[in-house]
């Protein structure tokens, strides 16, 4: 069989007739077909780098450990064209019912969500896998089963690993200008890289089951259809019931006690499978942790019971290997942390990945990856132990733990960010060395006014709104669509803004820095510049507004959304996060930044 390399590859075209051949030279090889794999694969290719993948599995997997597809993950598989087809064949789910023994405490709504995509889809994780390897597979790019990875070398100053891999008895060597590691929990890049993982082995298994259920508590008097995740915290340990997109079928996920290893060693991290509970005490379980006595299983459960850890890698990079996922992290099924963040650390990766392969981005910038994404787990799984924590005050009496924690629900701030925790569009990389931002002080701001200044008012807005680092939901974009939509090119995006009323003055030096981006650089060719023009902007002049694209706020919208009401700059990344913006526009400050990333 022969199979084009994509655009990227390193060499000539490769003559797959018995699979990998010995010598050959690949742009990114990527370790596991799991989701996060070919999602690696699929983003690459849409920056225009090419990849291979490989797995020494024949076959995937039938059982989807993870089904729930959040918001922030559908906005990623929006710039491939699957978030459509994906909801076509999932559930939407609008809240989630957090209960404590069966009583419900609070409800969750997801409805208000800042995102297209206000709601968690109920999809199995093989749907997804199947979409993206049709994807794949219409771009050429190789999936090999049955080819395992034995050995990784590194050298310093060496731009590249040398692979050793296995399919069948016969090794052979490849080499791979970077290597990403998406094959889980156990994964051997991760080993193979002298990449440690600590953490601790919890005193608990996990048990993923699907379930035909009959005699589930209505959401509600009159529904027909279950729209809500059930998430209870009882004294046996979390439960969460989602229903899936068949007609009574449910994925139960709960925590059962376990035996945890007296000192955690990671060499015995292990994700063999162990048989579930009999279904009569899975109904028995249902029944009493749920104090639903109706509910009765039909049918017979498919599933499987996991030990349970929380084990996070030191580093997720190591010169040119990169770990992703629970490569990375693992923690609990609970909440489909794994599969969601496993996404997002991918799409955090590829267009840096790609940047620096074809010699736009100066190499440090791939450490950022590291910065911005090891953070994001142990944030998670704090939010989630807090939650639980306050829902399973130690020593409080049931009725005055239920009462609190209904009140404390009753505060919209409050739901909002339990939302935005749980859904991960609350992430934010404020702290990482790759984004900048730069404001006058409030004395200038007020001072100097007369001379260029933004005045008090627009300082305060400009300082409390969205900070470089931060997501930047999907606003309506003036003349129609989204702000995210822009990002599907994968460039970065300088939003330039005038003020809603400026000066002839202040409009022009808006539209000099707008062209001095667009012409001067760093950054020549990866950065779009748009100029928003404000509600009472006049004309640009002829010598600037040549090749500009020029838009205008008619109602100044996306200025007030992004808390700049005066000249400013705003540069979006490709993941959709602020990189970097300003107040006032001023050229120097944006060049200095750009030279951070950009290397011509």
């Amino acid at each position: 069989m022969s199979v084009e390399m994509p655009a990227g590859a390193i060499g000539p075209e490769i003559c797959w007739e018995d699979g990998l051949v010995d010598g050959m030279e690949v742009t990114v090889l990527v370790v596991g077909a799991s989701a996060t794999g070919l999602f690696a694969a699929a983003e690459l290719a849409r920056h225009g780098v090419g990849a291979v993948v490989v797995d020494p599995a024949l076959e995937p997997d039938t059982f989807s450990q993870a089904v729930g597809l959040q918001a922030g993950t559908l906005e990623v598989l929006r710039h491939h064209g699957l978030d459509q087809e994906l909801i076509a064949r999932g559930r939407k789910l609008d809240r989630v019912d957090i209960t404590h023994s069966g009583a419900l405490l609070e409800t969750v709504p997801l409805a208000g969500l800042p995102s297209p995509y206000p709601f968690m889809l109920v999809c199995p994780q093989a749907e997804l896998e199947a979409l993206l390897l049709r994807q794949l597979q219409k771009l050429s790019i190789p999936v090999l089963r049955g080819i395992s990875l034995v050995a990784l070398r590194q050298q310093p100053g060496v731009m590249h690993v040398e692979v050793e891999l296995r399919a069948g008895v016969r090794p052979i060597t490849i080499r791979a200008r970077h290597v990403m590691a998406c094959d889980g929990a156990l994964s051997v890049t991760r080993r193979l890289a002298g990449l440690t993982f600590p953490g601790d082995d919890l005193p608990r298994v996990s048990c993923l089951a699907d379930l035909g259920l009959e005699g589930v508590p209505p959401e509600s008097p009159g529904t027909d259809e279950p729209v809500s995740m059930r998430v209870d915290f009882a004294d046996g340990g979390v439960l969460s019931l989602t229903p899936l997109p068949q007609a009574g079928r449910f994925r139960l996920v709960m925590e059962m006690p376990g035996q945890a290893e007296a000192e955690p060693d990671e060499a015995k991290v292990s994700d063999e499978p162990m048989p579930l509970p009999s279904a009569t005490i899975l109904q028995t379980i249902l029944r009493d942790r749920l104090h639903a006595p109706a509910i009765r299983l039909v049918g017979e459960p498919a599933g499987m019971c996991l030990p349970a850890y929380s084990r996070h890698a030191e580093a997720m990079r190591q010169g040119h290997i990169f770990l992703t996922g629970e490569a990375a992290h693992i923690h609990s099924p609970l909440g489909g942390l794994g599969l969601n963040i496993g996404i997002l650390d991918v799409f955090n990766l590829c267009w840096k990945l790609a940047l620096v392969e074809k010699g736009h981005a100066w190499p440090h910038l791939l450490d950022s990856y590291h910065h911005e994404c090891h953070p994001v787990m142990p944030l998670a799984i704090r939010q989630m132990n807090e939650l639980a924590a306050g829902i399973a005050i130690p020593g409080l009496p049931t009725g005055l733990r239920n009462t609190l924690a209904h009140f404390l629900g009753t505060f919209q701030a409050i739901r909002e960010r339990v939302a935005m925790s749980m859904t991960r569009l609350g992430t934010d990389y404020r702290n990482s060395p790759a984004v900048d931002e730069q404001q006058e002080s409030w004395m200038e701001a007020v001072f100097s006014y007369g001379s260029g200044g933004v005045g008090l008012n627009a300082w305060r807005e400009f300082h409390y709104a969205f900070h470089a680092g931060d997501r930047i939901p999907a606003f309506p974009w003036p003349g129609g669509g989204i702000l995210l939509d822009l990002l599907a090119d994968g460039l970065h995006h300088a939003l330039v803004f005038t003020g809603p009323d400026p000066s002839s003055e202040v409009l022009e030096r808006a539209a000099q820095v707008a062209r001095a981006i667009q012409l001067r650089g760093p950054g020549v060719g990866q950065v779009r510049v748009h100029l928003i023009l404000g509600p009472g902007a006049g004309a640009v002049a002829a010598g600037l507004a040549e090749g500009l694209d020029q838009v205008r706020d008619v109602d100044g919208l996306l200025a007030h959304d992004l808390g700049n009401p005066k000249d400013g700059v705003y540069i979006l990344r490709p993941d959709g996060y602020l990189g970097f913006r300003c107040q006032p526009a001023v050229f120097d400050l944006v060049q200095d930044w750009l030279a951070t990333i950009f290397s011509m």
